[in-house]
């Protein structure tokens, strides 16, 4: 005998992407204030930049298509108060020694 009851389709749920927000590397030469700042902590800075670039996300997955743009910085600075010198982490001053020797 046939199974007449109607076959549900079970759905694989997607998984959730959570967006990584935009990241910015400084060295040291391009702004010395990072030289006593902790990771954790956060700061303000003024950035002046050069779009480079410009390109249409064309993701089939997406459903409304988004511009992601490249910059040049060619000017960065810190608009936090300074504050009196703090020790600089010892781990930063191991890596530094370390690398010095080779």
């Amino acid at each position: 005998m046939k199974d007449d009851k109607k076959h549900e389709s079970k759905e694989m749920a997607m998984p959730v992407i959570h967006k990584m927000p935009p990241s910015l590397s400084v060295s040291e030469d391009d702004l010395p204030e990072i030289r006593n700042w902790r990771v954790g902590s956060t700061y303000n800075v003024k950035v002046k930049m050069k779009q480079v670039s410009s390109s249409l996300d064309d993701s089939m997955e997406r459903e409304s298509k988004k511009i992601t743009a490249r910059f040049h910085i060619l000017e960065i600075t810190s608009d936090n108060p300074k504050k009196k010198e703090q020790p600089v982490d010892k781990g930063i001053e191991r890596l530094k020694e370390k690398f010095n020797k080779t």
